[in-house]
């Protein structure tokens, strides 16, 4: 019986000792266990906007990463090889782009206007059913009105202009054309009997 209590006490006494064992290597979501059989200690995981190139070495925990090229991205810690690429936002789908790529997000895409995601992960869109058409920025409304407007008055401001100029150019002609008769008809009223019959027989010659 006493033999028997001695090995039950040896074996939980073992038991609490690897718990201990295991609880020291309870590594967080930021790190990981290495070795991978027996694990010692814990070794840091590559931050978001970095990708996996050598394991922590023996005198230090901490991994060695590098930063993701353009045009490719990662957006949690990891021990990726390589970091994925971003994605594309396909107009194709009734897709545009809401936010682009980073280092350490995606691409984000989005629906357009009178569409809606097909699926959680919103890789492609459907019209909405029953959908109005989008209504028109009244700002921009107002703002057409507006030039068109102007450009009307301006327009008719212009025709008025040109017109009274017409006018007073056609007033100065016939006022210029009659000045000019009186005058010739006051220089003849002047001339001697003489002078008038000798231009009267001179137009007579001519004919």
């Amino acid at each position: 019986m006493a033999q028997l209590s001695y090995f039950v006490t040896i074996i939980s006494l073992s038991n609490l000792l690897l718990l201990f064992c295991d609880d020291s290597l309870n590594c967080s979501d930021k790190e990981y266990a290495w070795p991978m059989d027996t694990s010692q200690r814990c070794c840091s995981r590559c931050p978001p906007g970095k990708f996996f190139l050598r394991r922590c070495s023996s005198n230090s925990n901490e991994s060695e990463c590098e930063s993701c090229p353009t045009g490719q991205y990662t957006d949690s810690f990891n021990l990726e090889p390589s970091c994925p690429f971003c994605d594309s936002c396909d107009n194709s789908s009734r897709l545009e782009e809401e936010s682009s790529c980073q280092i350490i997000s995606n691409t984000k895409c989005r629906c357009q206007l009178g569409f809606t995601c097909k699926s959680k992960e919103c890789q492609e869109c459907e019209t909405i059913p029953n959908s109005t058409p989008p209504t028109p920025n009244l700002w921009s409304l107002v703002n057409g009105w507006t030039l068109l407007a102007t450009g009307l008055l301006l327009l008719v401001f212009l025709c008025y202009f040109l017109r009274i100029k017409i006018k007073s150019g056609a007033s100065l002609c016939k006022s210029t054309g009659h000045d000019a008769i009186e005058s010739a008809e006051e220089e003849n009223e002047f001339l001697p009997v003489q002078e008038m019959c000798g231009k009267h027989e001179q137009q007579m010659v001519d004919v």
